[in-house]
């Protein structure tokens, strides 16, 4: 909830160890090397299990590294581009000529932290029930080079 300055009011975090496993469109933007594994029978159902079909599937999705729960697209094509000068506020940013060169590196793009909208909580709302997700080349996280960091937002 807003505070009384209209500023977002400080909250508690309490981290638990969960297992994530990437959805059939992560892999096909970031790993097509495993494509065939998001044409298994039954891949995307168990992974949607994983996600909404437990006990805690109302739960806001905040999470901290693993997979991204995605509202829309993969963004790592977005961060390599946005990273390298390449605006991505149009549909014609994506045939800049420099994209084939770039694309390949957006494998090397992950979670660093992924903030749901979560208004019984601290009373967020990111767009219509929207996501924040902080993502991080694989090689900056390594290095704790955060400030390599971007963030990205996604809503319904």
């Amino acid at each position: 909830m807003p505070d009384a300055s209209g500023g977002q009011r400080p909250c508690r975090v309490k981290f638990e160890s969960t297992e994530t496993l990437p959805n059939c469109d992560w892999i096909e933007a970031n790993a097509p090397e495993s494509a065939a594994i998001a044409e298994l029978d039954g891949y995307e159902t168990t992974v949607d299990e994983m996600v909404y079909g437990s006990t805690d599937a109302d739960r806001p999705k905040h999470d901290l590294l693993g997979h991204p729960v995605l509202i829309q697209w993969p963004w790592e094509l977005e961060c390599q581009f946005v990273t390298n000068g390449i605006a991505c506020d149009g549909s014609t940013d994506y045939d800049d000529p420099r994209a084939a060169a770039l694309t390949p590196g957006a494998k090397d793009w992950r979670l660093l932290l992924q903030i749901d909208s979560d208004e019984a909580g601290p009373g967020w709302m990111w767009g219509d029930s929207g996501m924040l997700y902080f993502a991080i080349p694989e090689a900056a996280l390594k290095a704790r080079a955060f400030h390599k960091a971007w963030m990205i937002k996604q809503s319904c």
